[in-house]
């Protein structure tokens, strides 16, 4: 048989008989306190403490439970946070047809008869919305951080490329102006060479015979 909203809701927020051994002292002494508990605080934003932020790679999605962290830095504890995330299943398993008014009552209703303050829902809530209000914050501070940094080391690098190509530039020059030296220390020497008109091994071909010596 299915179960309905309401099976679903005591699955939820209560324990059952036949969960374990001592279930119903337990129920009781959850009942007892949440009757003899103070009454809820006026809604407030919890203070929110910085959290560290998972780098998510562009494209993909990212982890919910990663969150996890972000709540728990931010001062929304876990149980809270899992009574928020019942409460949201909840919602999710009410009919689509349904109005918004008789959603509100059937939820209303639902929490009322199990002990769960609606407005303790509430202060959980707007302490995770400003939680990941908060995470989003930190986490452009810290991409302004990276990039300004980045920035930075581009600015040094792109100095340094420069000043390689500035180099690079001096030695061709100066390659060039030994080139041209060269060129001309060439052409002076050459003068030398043109003025005799022969190299020296035709000179030595060339050369008149020794004298005989008379004896």
């Amino acid at each position: 048989m299915k179960k309905g909203i309401g099976d679903k809701v005591l699955g939820w927020f209560v324990v059952r008989e036949d969960s374990e051994p001592n279930a119903d002292i337990q129920a009781d002494e959850d009942a007892h306190a949440e009757e003899h508990a103070p009454p809820p605080a006026p809604r407030r934003v919890p203070p929110r403490a910085p959290a560290s932020a998972p780098v998510v790679a562009p494209g993909n999605v990212h982890d919910a439970r990663a969150f996890g962290a972000v709540y728990r830095a931010a001062g929304v504890a876990d149980e809270e946070r899992d009574r928020l995330t019942k409460v949201l299943s909840l919602l999710a398993s009410l009919p689509e047809e349904a109005s918004i008014d008789v959603k509100r009552a059937i939820v209303g209703a639902s929490l009322e008869a199990f002990g769960v303050s609606i407005d303790r829902i509430l202060v959980t809530g707007e302490g995770a919305l400003s939680a990941l209000d908060g995470h989003v914050v930190d986490g452009q501070s810290r991409t302004r951080e990276v990039l300004t940094q980045a920035e930075s080391r581009i600015a040094k690098l792109t100095s340094e490329i420069e000043e390689v190509r500035r180099l690079m530039d001096v030695q061709v020059a100066a390659q060039q102006e030994l080139s041209r030296a060269a060129i001309t220390e060439k052409a002076r020497v050459q003068t030398v060479v043109d003025f005799f008109g022969t190299s020296s091994k035709e000179r030595a071909a060339i050369a008149p015979p020794r004298l005989l010596r008379l004896k």
